[in-house]
Parts: C-alpha cells; structure tokens; sequence
C-alpha cells in the first residue's frame, strides 16, 4: 500500500523563510566543525593513505575507467595542500 502525500502549506512563505533559516543555521555549524577539524593532525598514517585511496575508487559507483585516476588524482592534490601525510 502506498500513500501518497501532498505538500500543501509546506511550501508556504512562512515555511520556507524558516526552512532557510535552519539550512543557514546547519551550515554555519558545519563550517566551525569542519574549521576545528582542519586544524588536527591527519588521522590516517601515511603508509595507509594510498591504499585506502585505492580501496575508495574501487567501491560500487566508481564504476568508470576514469574514476581510480580521479581518485588518485585527489590524494595527490590532497598531499599537495598538506591535508594528508
């Protein structure tokens, strides 16, 4: 059995102004999150690094050819910028 539901006022002015206000309030806090966790030391040791990369572009959804060089493609820049060792 499925039901089926109707938006209705959702998407009224009074909806949506409080709607946006909770997305900016969510990605105000996710910015200062993501800001102190830049801050710490790598989590992952460097001679694991480059086979969790390649363990990643494996996984189901990577399912082009191109996507293990993209992968590997984002360690290297990531190294570049110091965010892994």
């Amino acid at each position: 059995m499925f039901l089926v539901y109707f938006a209705g006022e959702l998407f009224s002015s009074k909806h949506l102004v409080g709607n946006a206000a909770l997305a900016d309030a969510i990605a105000l806090e996710a910015i200062k999150e993501l800001q102190i966790l830049s801050q710490s030391p790598p989590v992952i040791s460097d001679e694991l690094t480059e086979p969790v990369f390649r363990w990643i572009s494996k996984m189901p959804g990577f399912i082009s050819s191109e996507s293990g060089e993209k992968v590997m493609a984002a360690l290297t820049e990531k190294k570049a910028k110091r965010l892994l060792p």
